[in-house]
């Protein structure tokens, strides 16, 4: 957790709860209204349902801060709420806060981000033609891509652990043996038999011209 978040905020951001009303915090995650713009044209559910509930809430009048999960990949939502509000000539992003289960890409005070945008700028990856979404141009850095690149350099390490002859078992005994394993993220990973959650911390960001920023001043992020 970062910026000195409240620490009942950092229970909420964990959950998957549907919607979850406390201290005045409007929580998104599941809910089935139609998504800004009325196409209801986004990629997965979560996203689209996150967005209609935060552009039904606006758009009625609750000036109260609204938090969501990681999961809903924020950048393209975002660039879908940019783009509505525009349209719309409202702002939906004032006192929206989004956790990440990685630090920011634009970080690049960190290595392990430093070594991600280096590969990521090397080989230029690009979406099959096949999941492309036509309404929504790809991202070229994420924080989704970013958790993806950290996943893989722990699935490599584990392999390299595991040897010439890997298996099923000596590569999980491999992973739990990884003891603040450095990923150049600022946050060691630990493994254990009891242990499959390698990372603890939770970062928490807000839009700032226009981008994803961390938080370090929490009373100007929850102002509505």
């Amino acid at each position: 957790m970062t910026a000195s978040a409240p620490r009942w905020l950092l229970g909420l951001a964990l959950t998957g709860a549907v919607v979850l009303f406390a201290a005045g915090w409007f929580v998104l995650g599941e809910l089935s209204i139609v998504a800004c713009g009325g196409d209801g044209g986004a990629p997965f559910a979560a996203r689209a349902s996150t967005l209609g509930a935060l552009c039904h809430a606006r758009d009625h009048g609750w000036a109260v801060p609204i938090s969501n999960v990681s999961f809903v990949g924020s950048e393209a939502m975002l660039s879908l709420l940019l783009r509505h509000g525009q349209a719309s000539g409202r702002d939906y992003t004032q006192a929206l806060l989004n956790s990440q289960v990685v630090p920011s890409y634009d970080d690049v005070s960190l290595p392990g981000v430093v070594e991600y945008r280096t590969l990521m700028e090397k080989h230029n990856p690009q979406v099959p033609d096949a999941l492309r979404d036509a309404k929504q141009a790809p991202e070229q850095l994420s924080f989704r891509s970013l958790e993806g690149f950290v996943n893989a350099r722990v699935i490599v390490e584990g392999l390299r652990r595991t040897g010439p002859n890997p298996t099923r078992t000596a590569f999980r005994q491999a992973l739990e043996s990884l003891k603040n394993f450095d990923l150049g993220i600022g946050a060691p990973l630990t493994f254990g038999p009891e242990r499959h959650q390698g990372l603890d911390n939770v970062y928490f960001t807000r839009v700032v011209n226009g981008r994803w920023a961390p938080i370090t001043d929490w009373a100007a992020a929850v102002k509505a």
